[in-house]
């Protein structure tokens, strides 16, 4: 349906498929923001020093979910135009988290 947007799709009970999918995308995003927050702060706590690894990992695969829950909430809404939005917005994710891999696993072997 034109015009229609992902709050649009969004269904915040507790029975179906498209329930459980509104409850990941809404839990994805606020870890992406959290774990985001954290990592960036200009003088973290200690623990999160101790799990820098974990929470840089948390960023990535909760920005990969949330495109996903997305772009699976739209389609299941029949609003295929964005649908197509996040489907491509999980492409280019996957891509971008698939290069920062590489460029990490690079610098920890010059490291070593």
């Amino acid at each position: 349906m034109p015009g229609m947007g992902l709050q649009d799709c969004l269904t915040l009970g507790f029975a179906t498929a498209q329930d459980a999918l509104s409850w990941l995308l809404l839990a994805a995003i606020s870890l992406k923001l959290a774990s985001t927050l954290l990592l960036i702060a200009p003088r973290p706590p200690g623990w999160v020093r101790r799990h820098e690894p974990g929470l840089w990992w948390l960023t990535k695969l909760s920005a990969l979910s949330a495109c996903a829950c997305a772009a699976l909430l739209c389609r299941w809404a029949g609003d295929v135009q964005d649908a197509l939005i996040f489907s491509v917005l999980l492409g280019v994710a996957v891509v971008l988290v698939a290069m920062r891999v590489v460029r990490r696993r690079a610098a920890s072997v010059r490291a070593a």
